[in-house]
């Protein structure tokens, strides 16, 4: 179980998510680490897995379209 501290799309998620990882997931997440994941809207599985504070920013800024060369994930959402 993972505890949300921020959620990007939906902008106000739900406090608690859980879902399916792979048990070759890498890296696993230790108690207390800084995980980003993303679902797919109705998904049951992580498409999208970063594991502590190094792995969690680049993917963020990925998101955010704020590293160099990046553009922002699609959303459907208004």
């Amino acid at each position: 179980m993972l505890t949300v501290t921020r959620s990007y799309r939906p902008a106000h998620g739900p406090s608690e998510v859980s879902f399916l990882l792979d048990d070759a997931a890498s890296p696993a997440p230790r108690q207390g680490q800084h995980v980003l994941a993303g679902v797919d809207r109705g998904g049951q599985e992580a498409t999208l897995w970063a594991v502590g504070d190094a792995g969690v920013a680049a993917e963020r800024a990925r998101i955010n379209g704020t590293a160099p060369g990046s553009a922002p994930a699609p959303c459907d959402e208004p």
